[in-house]
């Protein structure tokens, strides 16, 4: 299964959602706007969100002038928008980036200022239930669903991204990269001290239950307040 296909209708109808609420949407580490983008041309206001400028010269190329989506170049970890969204998307495993817990609960702290009262957040990662996690010392040559041929440690990760727009392959992107795993447990943890509730935790974006072999862990929280 394609997380960069399969994830689309999860997301957009989550988006729709909010907007039947009369409410915006906001996207973290957004790239090129593979996400945002659909959410956009449905007249859903989205906001999309990246640390890099050359992924949002290319998201901009695609939405020439129109207002929406707006983008924004800023940390997940520290951007201060001054307005508040009924639903936060962090897509594509994107949130693994963060690779210390300090880290990730400045994200969720971040996401719950710029939620509305109930407002959601959705967001997927690997499952890690299902990797042979290498020892420290130790680096593992295995394939995880969505990469291809990857190289992980615990100290340094070689991934293998790819970039799509529509159905067609725009850029393979090999380089060093540094992911953390989230364990279940650890995310319900973080979430809760973040003032989040899980609403609905699936192994895949059909809303099917989480089993030892998902690859996915994808979350919907809700903000308590």
């Amino acid at each position: 299964r394609d997380i960069t296909t399969g994830d689309l209708p999860f997301y957009l109808g989550l988006a729709r959602e909010a907007a039947g609420l009369g409410q915006g949407v906001l996207e973290l580490a957004c790239g090129t706007g593979r996400v945002t983008i659909p959410i956009a041309s449905e007249g859903i206001s989205v906001v999309g969100l990246d640390r890099s400028p050359a992924m949002l010269e290319v998201a901009r190329s695609k939405t020439g002038s129109a207002g929406n989506p707006r983008w924004v170049e800023a940390e997940m970890t520290g951007f201060q928008l001054n307005e508040q969204f009924g639903l936060v998307i962090i897509p594509f495993r994107s949130f693994m980036h963060l690779t210390t817990a300090a880290e990730q609960k400045d994200c969720l702290r971040l996401v719950k200022e710029h939620l509305v009262e109930s407002g959601r957040l959705a967001l997927n990662f690997l499952n890690p239930e299902i990797l042979p996690i290498a020892g420290r010392s130790t680096t593992a040559r295995r394939t995880a669903p969505g990469y291809s041929n990857a190289k992980h440690s615990l100290e340094e990760e070689q991934a293998v991204e790819e970039r799509l727009d529509r159905d067609a392959l725009i850029s393979r992107v090999h380089r060093g990269q540094r992911l953390r795993y989230v364990f279940r447990a650890e995310m319900e943890y973080l979430l809760a001290d973040a003032g989040f509730e899980v609403e609905e935790l699936c192994g895949w974006f059909d809303h099917e239950p989480v089993e030892k072999d998902s690859s996915e862990l994808v979350w919907v929280a809700r903000n308590l307040t």
